[in-house]
């Protein structure tokens, strides 16, 4: 029973460790733009190069989602620094912020709501 016990807690406390080591999440728009005065922070746009003309968030890198070498793409960015993406509304920045934790990302956040919520919020009208 004792070694159990113990087994248990050495899995538990692994796991808890993973789940420290490893951050990818979704996060609001304050957070977000808190993150991105950290001058280590890696902005990443994952919409097309038609919708990044159109206007992103200042600082941003573009890297079209659907470009055949977007994933080897994903590889030149520097795995200690944290990355933020996003795209139109979430869907493409999540499946980058997957992509990028599979690749040993350690620090990954997408924008919920992507550029629609930055727009909404802090671009002019």
């Amino acid at each position: 029973m004792k070694k159990w016990l113990i087994a248990s807690l050495f899995v538990i406390g692994l796991i808890g460790l993973d789940a420290h080591g490893q951050q990818a999440q979704t996060i609001g728009l304050i957070q977000f733009e808190e993150l991105i005065a950290d001058e280590k922070a890696q902005l990443l746009d994952v919409r097309t190069p038609n919708e990044f003309k159109e206007g992103t968030i200042p600082g941003a890198n573009n890297l079209d989602f659907y470009a055949l070498d977007f994933q080897q793409s994903l590889t030149k960015l520097k795995k200690k620094d944290p990355v933020l993406v996003f795209c139109k509304s979430g869907g493409r920045s999540a499946k980058t912020m997957k992509m990028l934790s599979d690749l040993g990302f350690k620090k990954v956040y997408d924008l919920k709501g992507g550029y629609n919520t930055y727009k909404a919020y802090r671009v002019e009208k």
